[in-house]
């Protein structure tokens, strides 16, 4: 989170992981059953002249990258033959790889369809599971579009393995190009030094869902990737600014689709046992602010000192701002009554990270006892999403009203209860935010305390097609109860 302030937020993968963990919960059991009766991948050490000098015996690493830009958050579940079961969600642009035990692992993949049914985008069964050997390194990419998915697999020798760990001394890292940008047969990927010039040198060609061989180069910090149409160096399409590479890493540098600030349309994340972004992209990084302290009019915000012209000016109570872009870095960030520079509110600070979009709520009550930043008012954030999901509509809940306790908050279709379906934001604290994508359509807003008492609804609310919304919980204008709310359309 770029924001840190009181009240944890829970992100849309985990969202999804709560509203899913019913769906797969009966894989998990059933695979394992199974599984002990299926097909085992044994150690083959012993095909191997290097095996003493394995730094893993009995493992291997298994991944997976969600590449499909038009798909909500999918659940992986697995389950392997020698032991061990995970379920996890992941996010459009995210990956998570680990080391496993050897053996077969059944692999399922769903996702919600935007009635709220799970559907299964992936099924590696049986003898069709994936076969992990001793330091095989299994990564499946989940690319291509929703209604035509492309599934495929990167697989290596686990980074380390035998002849490259013999001296003891720290190894050169590898890279690897992985390209899973959909609507683009083909790229051409560079790594040079970082003030190299394209000219002369030959890239790395790779056709859609192909990667390439890994390349040992020398751990430095003068490094620079870049991204061109193919045969065509002079037309840049992504620019990672200068980067480094350690020594004792193997790092896959996957292009995605890109949906962020600026006309860009690809990134280029580096994955490990994560995704992470390249800290120095010539992105710049939207920006903007949501007013819920009930008790204040309106609310001026300055990234820096409370002193000059604030960088958003007059925000009214129970509004969001419109994106500022701004050149990424870290701030020192204050928010104050609107015209008032001297009566601050909040003090903390925030970083905005190139490509990303971030929102900032302030919430509370002036004239309560101090908060967690020795001021009385909270300024949760999230960095948001700014894909547009044909047949679904992004929600994000914060929840401003102090003093109201942990609040479960439903999205029901209609004809639903809250005895049939599970809150969409669970026990949305004071001072929180939590995100989620839904089907598009008709539903009931129902809020309940943590009691399970009815403080607002049901409300009849239409959520539109590829639209990004935020839902504000606030105290009544002047401060508490009854508790309040407003669907604030935003901008994608």
């Amino acid at each position: 989170m770029p924001v840190r302030n009181r009240g944890e937020s829970i992100t849309e993968t985990e969202q999804v992981a709560q509203r899913m963990s019913r769906v797969v919960r009966w894989f998990i059991a059933a695979g394992l059953i199974a599984l002990l009766s299926g097909c085992d991948a044994k150690s083959n050490d012993e095909d191997r002249d290097d095996a003493e000098f394995d730094p893993t015996p009995d493992a291997g690493d298994l991944g997976f990258i969600h590449a499909i830009p038009d798909a909500p958050q999918v659940t992986v579940a697995y389950a392997g033959s020698n032991g061990g079961a995970e379920q996890f969600s992941l996010g459009f642009g995210e990956a998570r790889r680990e080391s496993v035990l050897v053996g077969g692992y059944n692999v399922q993949v769903t996702y919600e369809d935007p009635a709220g049914d799970a559907v299964t985008l992936v099924e590696r069964f049986g003898d069709d599971n994936i076969k992990l050997f001793t330091d095989d390194e299994t990564t499946l990419v989940l690319a291509g579009t929703l209604a035509s998915p492309a599934i495929f697999e990167v697989s290596n020798t686990e980074y380390g393995y035998g002849e490259r760990n013999r001296s003891g001394t720290p190894l050169d890292p590898q890279a690897q190009f992985l390209h899973t940008v959909s609507g683009r047969s083909t790229l051409d990927f560079y790594l040079t030094a970082d003030a190299a010039g394209l000219a002369g040198e030959t890239p790395v060609s790779l056709a859609f869902g192909e990667a390439s061989a890994l390349q040992d180069i020398p751990a430095g910090s003068d490094y620079r990737i870049r991204v061109t149409p193919p045969g065509d160096a002079g037309n840049l399409l992504y620019d990672s600014g200068t980067t480094s590479f350690s020594a004792d890493n193997r790092v896959l540098l996957a292009a995605f689709n890109y949906f962020g600030p600026g006309d860009a349309q690809l990134r280029v994340k580096r994955i490990q046992s994560f995704a992470s972004t390249f800290p120095d992209e010539p992105y710049v990084s939207n920006y903007r602010v949501g007013q819920l302290v009930a008790d204040v009019p309106a609310i001026d915000v300055y990234l820096g000192p409370a002193t000059g012209i604030p960088e958003f000016s007059g925000q009214p109570f129970q509004t969001v701002s419109a994106y500022q872009s701004f050149v990424g870095g870290s701030f020192e960030n204050n928010a104050t009554v609107a015209g008032v520079p001297a009566d601050v509110l909040f003090s903390g600070g925030i970083t905005l990270s190139p490509g990303d979009a971030i929102v900032q709520y302030f919430a509370g009550l002036r004239s309560d006892p101090a908060s967690g930043n020795g001021l009385n008012v909270v300024g949760p954030g999230a960095i948001e999403d700014y894909r547009p999901i044909p047949d679904y509509a992004q929600v994000r809940a914060v929840n401003g009203a102090a003093g109201s306790g942990p609040l479960n908050v439903f999205l029901l279709r209609p004809g639903e209860t809250t005895a049939s379906r599970p809150a969409t934001f669970p026990l949305l604290d004071f001072g929180a935010t939590q995100g989620t994508v839904v089907g598009s359509g008709d539903y009931d807003l129902v809020v309940r305390d943590s009691d399970g008492n009815a403080l607002i609804g049901p409300e009849r609310i239409t959520l539109v097609d590829t639209s990004r919304y935020s839902l504000l919980l606030t105290d009544t204008a002047g401060g508490g109860p009854p508790l309040e709310w407003v669907l604030d359309p935003s901008p994608i």
